[in-house]
């Protein structure tokens, strides 16, 4: 076949497009294989080129905020922590876990953070080091390598810009970042007094050392290299199989273009339907190259063991994932038996189980179903599993997949709470049974203290001669009937607590025991000057409680209020009833009230709002809690309302259900 081109052409450029015409036209693939060699080639390298720049910039910029973030840390600890320790006399100091009672200076505090983010090999950690003889930096502290000297130096001339450079440290490529460690003002002081610092001189911004964080790199480039690798075969398979195509395309007119005329038609309507035909495969044909890589992807990067086996019961696929749970290579087991993967006592009735399923209209089942199962790993170890089957017909055969987890790390968690649990239960009930001993024990002697000091202040076997002697056993008599009263408290909270207390349930007439606690109170509301007023509805129907714990909730309550209204104030008692709240009883002061915050800590066991030493009103903080317990004890609520300085209002709610009417009395 001739070509177009004249012999008689000028030299120079024009030269140089007639020779590669000439070239394109008798050799087009060849022309077409290098133009796409060369494009591949300049976009791998330039991809290349491009991940790995992006790998060092990402790299830099989480070396930066990490320093950034230990420095904001260390800022803090020292103004907000260091500070206000020192004021209360707790040495700060770098060997802290041999000294009672001491916390870490700020560098060690920083320096135990960044190692702890840094624990893992592939994780970045941080170091501290100073040319300056620091005492407790004497092991890894000063500089010990070319990069640490160069750092320094670097700082020293300027030390707001960091320095860093790539390098391999241990055979292991790592990026390694430095900034400089500046005398903070906040810090002056310590440092030029401390009698271990290397120099009393320093002035705030004086470099006293140098924060550098290493931060390997070996996994991120390694990602960037099998990216690469990956783009450059997906290239390369593309542009062979483009070249394949065209070529074949090519040969094939080239031979339909040398027929008959009169083929001609028919020839250009083959070509069409075949150029068709051509392009429908190669698009099947990638979707179908890229549905195969996506599923074999996501096998490989699954946690899950994936396990297919045939109707023989023989391995066929094996995923990663299941090579890491098991301990063996998809090599290893491919076209082995699915029973070595699980202790031998299993294996006897494990085939006329899934024969069983195979018969089964379901197409999946949970294998738990079974009971506990367990997996046998390669070196023999035993563990639990969680896996469920499936099974898929086709062509005759059935092909049964099997998802396992492995699911040793749950077994230990559940039997780590379990047994958390039962050591909490079992320590509780142990406090509350204590308190409730403890309480008895203490009742006896304190109930012959109480007799005797009756006996004596009353002069009941003679006089005692001596008036102030009297006025002592007067008050051995007090004093020891508020610790009774302290220790029935807390026999009775420990009883709630323990389950033990119950409640004898009567029908109660209200306003009689209103009139009850109001003879129990009134000489305490005298003596302390404090208005004590009762208001109750009329027509008050009996109420279903214990009597007993009814008239100690309401003692309780209208002596806490009482004991917190200066004199001069009041205290108003209120009872009425109604079908949606119930029976409600309301203790109202206008005492000194409680902060909105300090409610939840008056409700509490032993909690007081008051705690200090010099606080003004005495008790243990066990009467509101008693109360809120004895309350829900009747299936009842409390609800405390308070405004300091404004007073104290005290609601209690006794379910509807607990109202005696005429229909319900029994």
């Amino acid at each position: 076949m001739n070509y177009p081109y004249k012999p008689e052409q000028p030299l120079g450029a024009a030269r140089f497009r007639a020779a590669c015409g000439q070239l394109l036209y008798e050799r087009p693939m060849a022309v077409l294989l290098i133009l796409f060699l060369s494009a591949t080639t300049l976009i791998i390298w330039h991809s290349s080129y491009h991940q790995s720049t992006m790998v060092n910039g990402q790299a830099l910029k989480n070396a930066e905020r990490m320093a950034a973030t230990l420095v904001r840390f260390r800022d803090i600890y020292t103004s907000e922590v260091v500070e206000r320790i020192r004021q209360q006399g707790i040495p700060v100091v770098h060997d802290y876990d041999q000294k009672e009672g001491a916390i870490p200076l700020p560098a060690t505090l920083s320096m135990m953070l960044g190692n702890r983010i840094g624990a893992q090999n592939s994780e970045p950690r941080s170091r501290l080091y100073s040319a300056f003889p620091f005492p407790w930096r004497r092991t890894g502290g000063g500089l010990t390598d070319d990069f640490a000297r160069d750092a320094w130096k670097a700082l020293t001339e300027n030390p707001n810009a960091p320095f860093y450079r790539f390098e391999d440290l241990d055979g292991v490529p790592m990026l390694r970042y430095a900034t400089a460690d500046p005398m903070r003002p906040a810090c002056l002081d310590c440092h030029n007094s401390h009698p271990d610092s290397p120099k009393t001189d320093w002035k705030a911004g004086d470099l006293r050392g140098v924060l550098e964080i290493l931060s390997p790199m070996e996994i991120a480039r390694a990602e960037s290299h099998e990216g690469a690798v990956n783009m450059a075969l997906l290239m390369l398979s593309m542009t062979l199989g483009g070249l394949f195509i065209v070529g074949i395309l090519l040969g094939h007119l080239r031979r339909v273009a040398s027929q008959a005329q009169d083929f001609a038609e028919k020839t250009q309507e083959a070509n069409t339907e075949l150029e068709l035909e051509a392009a429908e495969r190669q698009r099947a044909e990638e979707a179908l190259r890229t549905s195969e890589s996506k599923f074999s992807g996501i096998l490989d990067i699954a946690q899950e063991a994936v396990i297919s086996v045939d109707d023989r019961h023989c391995i066929q696929m094996f995923n990663q994932g299941a090579a890491v749970i098991f301990g063996y290579t998809a090599g290893e087991v491919l076209g082995q038996s699915l029973e070595m993967l699980m202790p031998s006592r299993f294996r006897k009735g494990h085939r006329k189980k899934v024969e069983g399923f195979a018969a089964a209209p379901e197409i999946s089942r949970s294998m738990q179903q079974r009971g506990e199962l367990l997996g046998l790993r390669k070196d023999g170890t035993e563990f639990p599993v969680e896996a469920s089957i499936s099974k898929l017909a086709r062509d005759g055969e059935t092909i049964f997949t099997v998802i396992l987890t492995d699911i040793t790390e749950r077994k230990k968690v559940e039997q780590s709470l379990l047994a958390a649990k039962e050591g909490a239960e079992s320590a509780n009930r142990a406090k509350s049974e204590f308190l409730a001993t403890m309480s008895h024990e203490l009742r006896t002697p304190l109930n012959a203290i109480l007799g005797f000091s009756e006996l004596m202040r009353n002069e009941s076997l003679g006089p005692i001669g001596t008036t102030k002697y009297r006025d002592y056993a007067g008050d051995i008599n007090e004093t020891g009937r508020h610790l009774l009263n302290l220790i029935n408290d807390i026999l009775d909270l420990s009883k709630v607590e323990s389950g033990v207390d119950k409640i004898d349930e009567e029908n109660v007439d209200v306003p009689e025991a209103l009139r009850a606690v109001e003879v129990l109170v009134t000489n305490r509301a005298g003596t302390a000057h404090v208005d004590l007023v009762f208001e109750c509805s009329h027509g008050l129907p009996a109420l279903r409680v214990d009597i007993r714990k009814l008239k100690q909730i309401l003692v309780n309550l209208i002596s806490n209020a009482i004991k917190f209204t200066p004199a001069g104030g009041s205290v108003t008692v209120k009872a009425w009833f109604d079908a949606d709240s119930g029976y409600v009883f309301q203790i109202a002061d206008t005492g000194i009230g409680i902060s909105p915050e300090d409610l939840p800590k008056a409700l509490s066991q032993f909690g007081q709002v008051d705690s200090g030493l010099d606080r003004r009103h005495e008790g243990t903080g066990l009467g509101l809690p008693l109360t809120k317990s004895l309350v829900e004890l009747h299936g009842g609520t409390l609800e405390l309302q308070s405004t300091k300085g404004a007073g104290t209002t005290v609601t209690v709610h006794f379910p509807p259900d607990r109202i005696v009417t005429p229909a319900n009395i029994a």
